[in-house]
C-alpha cells in the first residue's frame, strides 16, 4: 500500500489559540486534574460517583480517562481541565463551551455527553466511552479503502456534519484525527469528536459568532485547514466542508490532495499558494474512481469558500457517496 500523507501520524492542532499550541506526549505533560489520582480514585459528585482508570488522551487544556459511572453501571470517558487553567475564566468558559456543543446535538454519529460538573477547582466533561481506532490510523493502515468501506465511512461522517452544522454549530477542527471508527455488527460505526474549537453561529454562511468569544488567531490543524484560515479568518461551515473534502479524498486515495504541492507541515500556513488539487481519479489512475467523485470533491476542495457548495445538505444532494 502506497501511501503519502501530508502530515506525520501524530500531527497535531499545532496552530490553535495559545492554550492549545502545546501538544505533548504523556510523560511531558504535567498531571492533570484528576489526572494525579491513582487508578481507582473516586471522583464523588452531588448526584454519582465515578471510578478514575487510566489515561486515554491529554492536550493543551487538559486530559482524558475511562472511567466508571458507578449511578449507571457504564463505562465512560471523563475530560478533565488541567489545574493550571482553571484560573484562567475565559479558558474555563471555553472547557465548558465544548460541553455546550456537544449537548446541544443529538446523532449516533456524534460523541454523546452525559454529564458536565465541577469539584473544587476543578472542571469535567463526561462523555460517552468508545472503543477503535481513529480514522487517521485507519488512512495510515489500510488506505486507499474499498469503495464499500469508503462509502459507508463517509456516508455516516457527512451525515454527522450535517447534523452538526444543522444545530448551528461549526466544529472547526475536522480532521481524520477527530473521527473514531469502532466495529459494528454489519459496518465500522463512525464518531466525531473534539468540539474544543467548535462555536455556535447564526446565519447560513457560518459567519456570525453569538455564544463564546472565539481566539481570532489562526487555529485549526495543518493540512486540514482551509485557506481563508491560514489568513486567521474564524471558522466556518465553508472551511468545515473543506477539512471534510480532505479526509475523504485520504480515505478515496491514500494520498493527501496537496502532497506534491508540499514538503512539510508547515506549507498549509502559506495562505498565498495557488493550490490546485489532483483529480482523485489522476492521483490514484489504477483505482478506476468516478468522475463524480471527482467532481464533487474537487468542489468542497476549491480555494474560495464561494465556490464550495452551499451547504453540507446541498453536498448531499451531489454526493456519489451517498446515491
Amino acid at each position: 500500500m502506497q501511501h503519502m500523507p501530508y502530515l506525520p501520524a501524530n500531527s497535531q492542532a499545532v496552530t490553535k489559540p495559545a492554550h492549545h499550541r502545546q501538544r505533548t506526549h504523556a510523560h511531558d505533560e504535567p498531571m492533570a486534574a484528576g489526572a494525579g489520582a491513582s487508578i481507582g480514585t473516586i471522583v464523588t459528585t452531588d448526584d454519582n460517583d465515578y471510578v478514575l482508570f487510566e489515561t486515554l488522551g491529554r492536550g493543551g487544556m487538559g486530559e482524558v480517562r475511562r472511567a466508571a459511572d458507578l449511578k449507571r453501571g457504564r463505562v465512560v470517558a471523563i475530560k478533565s481541565m488541567h489545574r493550571s487553567l482553571a484560573r484562567n475564566p475565559r479558558l474555563v468558559a471555553q472547557f465548558r463551551n465544548e460541553g455546550e456543543m456537544v449537548a446541544s446535538i443529538s446523532h449516533r454519529n456524534v460523541v454523546a455527553l452525559f454529564n458536565c460538573f465541577d469539584q473544587d477547582d476543578r472542571h469535567f466533561l463526561v462523555f460517552e466511552y468508545l472503543r477503535g481506532r481513529t480514522l487517521r490510523e485507519c488512512i495510515i493502515d489500510d488506505a486507499p479503502f474499498s469503495r464499500a468501506r469508503f462509502t459507508t465511512v463517509a456516508q455516516q461522517l457527512t451525515s454527522a456534519l450535517a447534523a452538526v452544522h444543522r444545530a448551528g454549530i461549526v466544529h472547526g477542527d475536522i480532521k481524520s484525527g477527530n473521527v473514531l471508527l469502532s466495529p459494528g455488527f454489519v459496518d465500522e460505526r463512525v464518531k466525531l469528536i473534539d468540539f474544543g474549537l467548535a462555536h455556535r453561529v447564526q446565519g447560513a454562511d457560518g459567519s456570525a459568532v453569538t455564544s463564546f468569544e472565539i481566539d481570532r488567531g489562526i487555529s485549526g490543524t495543518p493540512g486540514y485547514m482551509a485557506p481563508e484560515l491560514m489568513r486567521g479568518e474564524l471558522s466556518t461551515y465553508a472551511s468545515d466542508q473543506y477539512a471534510l473534502g480532505v479526509v475523504l479524498y485520504e480515505m478515496l486515495t491514500g494520498v493527501h490532495p496537496f502532497a506534491r504541492e508540499c514538503a512539510d507541515a508547515d506549507a498549509p500556513l502559506n495562505a498565498d499558494a495557488d493550490w490546485r488539487a489532483i483529480a482523485p481519479s489522476l492521483a490514484a489512475p489504477a483505482l478506476n474512481i468516478d468522475a463524480a467523485f471527482d467532481e464533487v470533491i474537487l468542489r468542497m476542495l476549491a480555494k474560495a469558500p464561494t465556490d464550495r457548495f452551499a451547504s453540507v445538505a446541498q453536498l448531499q444532494q451531489c454526493a456519489p457517496w451517498l446515491g
